[in-house]
């Protein structure tokens, strides 16, 4: 199907359709939380959708989302990545923007960035992570460890390995308590 240039396409996964043939596979599969699965070009544009349901539709306006990424300064669609992912964030959410690692963008997941990243994430009601499977390996441990909402944007080079080079967005959900 050929779609017209600049025209924006989302590829739902159907998790439910997945998750019943892993259950029939046999196989002693943990499940991993994941609320949904959106891959297209115009993925990025339901970043701020997403964070609402992981936020129950709720604001407090202090430290609703914390985004985790690498110092390597990332574009799309030729703009920042950053102020992208900034302007989907919905309107009367706290949020803080958390650099990790070094400024040449060397990030390693190690006990000392991880730490680092659950104690600046440790008030987040929901944490967004933006970058590489560093950043999201993080983000995943820090979420997992506190039980926070946590949601991914890939950068363009990594999606370009898994998804022919759609923008692509992963919401996964865990409860706080």
């Amino acid at each position: 199907m050929s779609r017209a240039p600049g025209q924006e396409s989302i590829v739902p996964l159907d998790l439910d359709a997945l998750r019943s043939a892993l259950a029939d596979s046999g196989e002693p599969f943990e499940p991993l939380g994941m609320s949904g699965l959106i891959v297209g070009s115009g993925a990025l544009g339901r970043l701020g959708d997403v964070i609402g349901t992981m936020l129950d539709g709720t604001r407090t306006g202090a430290r609703d989302v914390a985004v985790l990424a690498a110092a390597t300064p990332m574009t799309v669609r030729g703009s920042a990545l950053r102020e992208a992912v900034e302007r989907q964030i919905p309107p009367g959410c706290g949020q803080e923007w958390i650099v990790l690692g070094p400024p040449d963008g060397a990030l390693h997941a190690d006990e000392r960035t991880v730490a680092t990243a659950r104690q600046a994430c440790a008030e987040a009601r929901c944490v967004v992570t933006v970058g590489s499977g560093t950043v999201t390996d993080i983000g995943a441990s820090v979420t997992h460890l506190d039980a926070i909402a946590f949601s991914v944007v890939p950068e363009p080079s990594v999606l370009a390995l898994f998804a022919g080079g759609l923008a692509a967005f992963f919401a996964a959900r865990r409860r706080q308590g």
